[in-house]
């Protein structure tokens, strides 16, 4: 049997995080909820999930520090990370975002559930 591959959602929008965790639990993931960018780093770091999908607008740290401590460290530099955000980013901040390699930047606003659950199951299956 296979192992059930983990994602790590950060996001402060709580009920965003209830919706989506069942949506990506029905598709047959194991979902990790943190709602904070400390949370984000701490947890990545101890659960090493399979994905994480990033908020950019969050307490104690930005999606954009988390994103830059992941990608310093070896194990992070492969992590897939999917950025889901309501947040309008600047020219600059999408330039260093890019820099660190997303996967998918992606606007809440423009995906459907059914939509990410098929880019979730691109990057990590």
């Amino acid at each position: 049997m296979q192992k059930q591959k983990k994602i790590l959602f950060a996001d402060d929008d709580i009920e965003f995080l209830k919706t989506y965790r069942k949506i990506v639990e029905r598709a047959g993931f194991s979902v990790i909820e943190v709602y904070n960018g400390e949370e984000a780093i701490t947890v990545s770091f101890t659960e090493h999930p399979d994905l994480l999908i990033l908020d950019m607008s969050m307490p104690s740290r930005s999606g954009l520090e988390v994103l830059k401590a992941i990608r310093a460290d070896s194990w992070g530099q492969t992590l897939p990370i999917i950025i889901l955000t309501g947040k309008t980013i600047t020219d600059k901040d999408l330039s260093e975002v890019t820099e660190l390699y997303p996967t998918y930047y992606i606007i809440k606003g423009n995906i459907s559930s059914e939509e990410l659950i098929s880019k979730i199951t691109e990057v990590i299956k």
